[in-house]
């Protein structure tokens, strides 16, 4: 359900607050999102999903408070089952705005994900799990690396990363495969999302002389612009990727040709192959993987996000190396991982036990 917490609006059309009137991301919120009868409509939608024994899942922008949200969907409010919240893909967004850069960092990302994850497993609530949909660019290369030499382990370590947390794990096409984003030697031309060429359009008429902005904007574009989330998918090597006979609304992502459904579906050594492993992690390890609890192991540490799942006795832990480099990491003594049984590496020559 496309932004659900606009469905009430504050009464009498009153105008936005507007701290800086030359600002062009005053969004006046406070009078669409999170409105005064929502939870009335939403527990009218509960109603009618129950019905059908359906389940729900609603956008919620601009909301990150985990209190405002468990009314949405703690289990006793016969809500929503579970809402997309922003605080991850937003966590790369500069003070002016998406396009603005800002420097994200691993404590940003731990933060985030021990906030929902802990609030959730602690308040009866439920996780929907994602990084990438229609409206976010491509995770291998927004967070982690697209280079030839690293864009399949950076794939399968986001793949771990995510499809071993509590929750609903949502993958987007082509995440599956590790597909990237627009390569940086495209034009602004090869664009057609109407967010980025309007924006684009402004820069152009107020900084046309400023060379270092202009390829600023243009690397934030090649970040987070969501037109790198909607060229063709990469079914086969053939033209335009098999996508289509004809002429796709945009060309095809230059490394299609090893970059696609048909090379990596059997490949024991692919990014297709080890998203259908962790799935199958999360359906042979349901009770821990699934209905577990969460913690954040090594909060400080710059390099690595490692976390652990327990339930009774059974304890998986998780580690991920977000750098292009080799890191060395001690496990804190604090964490009892008794058996040395390896489920799982996007490393192929560490030998991953048999489930």
């Amino acid at each position: 359900m496309d932004v659900i917490n606009f469905i009430s609006k504050a009464s009498g059309l009153p105008n936005a607050t507007v701290s800086d009137p030359s600002s062009k991301y005053q969004h006046g919120c406070e009078h669409y999102a999170n409105g005064p009868q929502l939870h009335e409509y939403l527990q009218q939608i509960g109603s009618l999903m129950n019905e059908y024994n359906a389940f729900s899942v609603g956008e919620m922008p601009w909301v990150s408070e985990p209190e405002e949200i468990i009314k949405s969907v703690g289990f006793d409010r016969a809500e929503l089952n579970m809402i997309l919240n922003f605080d991850i893909v937003d966590m790369d967004h500069g003070s002016k705005g998406k396009f603005s850069p800002k420097q994200w960092s691993m404590s940003d990302l731990k933060a985030i994900t021990n906030k929902w994850q802990s609030f959730m497993y602690q308040n009866d609530g439920w996780n929907a799990l994602y990084l990438e949909n229609h409206d976010q660019s491509r995770t291998v290369s927004r967070w982690g690396s697209d280079k030839p030499k690293f864009r399949n382990v950076a794939a399968k370590m986001f793949a771990t990363f995510l499809g071993l947390q509590s929750g609903t794990p949502f993958l987007y096409q082509g995440q599956e495969l590790g597909m990237s984003n627009i390569p940086e030697d495209w034009e602004m031309t090869e664009y057609r999302d109407l967010e980025t060429l309007n924006r684009w359009r402004e820069i152009i008429a107020s900084h046309a002389d400023d060379v270092r902005f202009l390829e600023t904007t243009k690397q934030q574009y090649r970040f987070k612009s969501r037109d790198n989330a909607r060229t063709p998918m990469q079914w086969d090597s053939s033209a335009h990727a098999g996508f289509t006979t004809g002429k796709p609304w945009m060309r095809v992502n230059n490394n299609y040709s090893t970059c696609n459904a048909a090379a990596q579906v059997g490949d024991p050594t692919s990014v297709f192959e080890h998203w259908a492993h962790i799935l199958r992690l999360r359906k042979d390890h349901r009770d821990v993987l699934v209905y577990g609890s969460f913690c954040l192991v090594d909060a400080q540490n710059d390099d690595i996000f490692a976390y652990t799942r327990r339930f009774g006795e059974q304890t998986i832990l998780v580690v991920a190396n977000s750098k292009e480099r080799e890191a060395r990491w001690t496990m804190p003594k604090l964490v009892d991982v008794r058996e040395e049984k390896l489920l799982v590496s996007n490393y192929p020559h560490l030998r991953v036990e048999a489930l």
